[in-house]
């Protein structure tokens, strides 16, 4: 495993750390390590992974970064600084999942993916720092780093951690060490848990999901408004002032608050005039003339800059596509339900989306109006479990501030360890299971998509979930959007599973005005 260094003009945060051999984790430090000898390097590498199986062969063996559990004080500047971190686990398509086989991932999706975010987030926010850090399952050329260095926008600085895919044994009784493919997802934890305290802001995403300024500035906006109401909440508590905690409206307890986080939705564009449109569109029969013409705004998600190369995903992605093109696969309207936010906050009508446990005893989800109760799913609907993954709305990213990620651990949000080392009792082997145990913690859904952060984690992930409850405004719902530019679930994805991205903005604002008609009068 390698990690190639900065330019000296590049940002001082991505500059800390050399990395030596040992048993256990894939660790990082926030403080530097002396670099050594090339050959000292491969004995210590061949001593380490020797003792390791010497006195426990069901080690997982990998190069980590030496690290204390102590989080290291704060760095404090005048600058908001945010780190963007992406995984790839291939160079090249392997051909599955309705991927072209050979086609060149790192180019033609990867870079333009990552430069794209850059630009848009360096051009929405020029006062703040904005590093990159990218896991790649391979070894990197030379020539592919200095391509990938120049489509970044000038100041930007550029870390990269190549061959980080983890060795592990095929089973616990197996001794047969191989590679964890899966297991790549896993490695931007200890990113996060080295470069916690520099800064500001962590955007985490798969390599083929278009994030950009607008997904920052609504997450920001959402959580400013949260962090408001809780210290409303909180003020009220001190009083002994009682909170509707029962009811899918009014005022919420500064626990609940804690438990909210922006979510985000995944689609893709459907090709003009595809056939499909008229397939999957619902039928809508119940909604009503303003309903009907409510439309998603394609535009923060989809309309990508143009690209005039015809090797670029931009190229051969549908241009400028109208909002009746962006498709769902992984959630539906009987998946979802919305609350009412106090009269005070301008987040006002919210959807909720799946995942959290309500009953678990640790949880202090506030109630929502399932949309079931509208009768939009006829008679005697039936809720689907929070944990159905079809409609589990992975989302392939996320984003969080580092308050947020410090909470998650020192508050003792998640009952696995968010953040390494992790708790043996939630997330065995360090988090890396084979497909074929059970269990899902070496998963992109677990580790990126929120299986963790979103949900109790249920019995598929070792109860070792978050609970954190997602929510997106229905007022801004196309901000929500994220457009997965591989656009690939489209043709692999039963057709009974596509949902028109319109379809369920108005099937949840009809959700939301049944709601308001059971609400009292006073809390509308």
């Amino acid at each position: 495993m390698s990690n190639k260094s900065l330019n000296n003009n590049e940002s001082p945060h991505l500059m800390e750390a050399q990395h030596i051999s040992n048993c256990g984790n894939n660790y990082y430090s926030g403080r530097p390590i002396p670099v050594l000898n090339s050959k000292l390097l491969s004995l210590v590498v061949i001593l380490g992974i020797l003792l390791c199986s010497l006195f426990n062969p069901f080690l997982l063996i990998n190069s980590f970064f030496v690290a204390n559990d102590a989080f290291s004080e704060i760095e404090t500047t005048e600058k908001f600084r945010a780190l963007y971190v992406v995984a790839s686990m291939a160079e090249y398509q392997t051909g599955a999942k309705g991927t072209v086989e050979g086609e060149d991932r790192f180019a033609n999706t990867f870079v333009p993916i990552v430069s794209n975010a850059a630009h848009s987030i360096v051009n929405q926010y020029p006062t703040w720092d904005l590093d990159l850090f990218l896991i790649v399952g391979y070894k990197l050329r030379t020539e592919r780093y200095d391509y990938l260095r120049k489509k970044l926008p000038e100041g930007v600085g550029l870390q990269l951690w190549e061959d980080a895919i983890p060795l592990s044994y095929n089973t616990t009784k197996d001794k047969t060490l191989m590679l964890n493919l899966q297991s790549v997802n896993r490695q931007h934890r200890f990113v996060l848990r080295d470069k916690l305290n520099h800064y500001d802001l962590f955007i985490v995403g798969e390599d083929d999901m278009a994030i950009n300024s607008v997904h920052v500035e609504q997450y920001l906006d959402i959580q400013t408004e949260i962090n408001r109401l809780k210290e409303e909440a909180l003020l009220r508590e001190n009083q002994k002032t009682p909170t509707t905690s029962d009811k899918f409206y009014g005022d919420l307890s500064s626990a609940q608050l804690s438990q909210m986080i922006a979510g985000f939705l995944r689609v893709e564009v459907l090709p003009a005039d595809d056939h499909r449109q008229e397939q999957v569109a619902a039928a809508n029969s119940m909604l009503n003339m303003e309903q009907n013409k409510m439309h998603v705004d394609p535009k923060p998600c989809c309309h990508l800059q143009p690209s005039r190369r015809t090797t670029d995903p931009f190229y051969r992605l549908p241009k400028d596509p109208k909002s009746d093109q962006l498709l769902m696969w992984e959630t539906a309207i009987e998946a979802l339900g919305v609350r009412k936010f106090p009269k005070s906050s301008h987040l006002d009508w919210v959807a909720y989306l799946p995942g959290v446990v309500g009953k678990d005893k640790t949880s202090h989800t506030a109630d929502y109006y399932w949309s079931g109760r509208s009768g939009i799913l006829g008679e005697n609907p039936v809720r689907p479990s929070p944990h159905n993954l079809p409609l589990f709305a992975h989302q392939a990213m996320y984003i969080m501030t580092r308050d947020q990620l410090l909470a998650l651990d020192k508050e003792q949000t998640c009952k696995g360890r968010f953040l390494p080392p992790f708790s043996d009792k939630y997330m065995q082997r360090n988090g890396i299971f084979m497909h074929h145990h059970g269990k899902w913690m070496n998963s992109a859904e677990f580790m990126v998509g929120g299986l963790q952060l979103y949900t109790n984690g249920a019995k598929n992930a070792e109860n070792a979930g978050c609970n954190l409850q997602r929510i997106v405004s229905l007022t801004n719902f196309s901000k929500h959007l994220t457009y997965h530019i591989s656009n690939n679930k489209q043709r692999t994805i039963n057709i009974t599973r596509l949902v028109l991205a319109d379809d369920l903005l108005k099937q949840l604002n009809y959700v939301k005005d049944k709601a308001a008609i059971e609400m009292p009068l006073m809390q509308r």
